[in-house]
């Protein structure tokens, strides 16, 4: 009879090594980032979407807002990365932050990449905006986290 156990051959402790537990409250927080922001511009652009345009003989003219759209998917893409790549330095140091707190702050974060839209060239504004946008707001969240901690007044 063996029994098996979590331990590597060079770990003789006797304790077992702990597992790593899954994050589900960050992965649900990125989930609202991506179908959030997603969404949001897909509606936008379909919004904006101009009418038809007409040739000389009454037959619609082909556009290309199928490639566009195809363009800004890939751009949805790149920027969930450039939000990922950030979320995840934050949510290491913070991993205990409850989803409750994460919501708005990813909310936020969506609001400022969609801002940057309106501000910023385009490409711009999906390749950094995100990135940027997380690195503020949850950099000014974790600040104030910080100095209510070490705050006289909280005692």
């Amino acid at each position: 009879m063996s029994v098996t156990t979590n331990m590597t051959a060079d770990d003789h402790s006797g304790f077992p090594k702990p597992r790593a537990s899954a994050d589900y409250a960050a992965a649900l927080a990125l989930a609202v980032f991506f179908l959030g922001y997603g969404s949001l511009l897909i509606g936008y652009a379909f919004a904006t979407k101009p009418p038809p345009r007409y040739d000389a003989f009454g037959q619609v003219m082909p556009d290309l807002f199928g490639e566009g759209l195809g363009y800004m998917v890939v751009g949805i893409l790149i920027a969930f990365l450039s939000h990922l790549l950030v979320f995840v330095v934050f949510r290491w140091r913070h991993r205990t932050w409850p989803l409750l707190g994460l919501l708005p702050l990813q909310i936020v974060v969506i609001a400022g990449s969609l801002e940057a839209l309106r501000v910023v060239d385009p490409v711009l504004a999906v390749l950094v905006a995100p990135a940027v946008a997380t690195l503020v707001v949850y950099g000014v969240a974790a600040l104030i986290v910080r100095a209510e901690r070490i705050s006289p007044l909280t005692r």
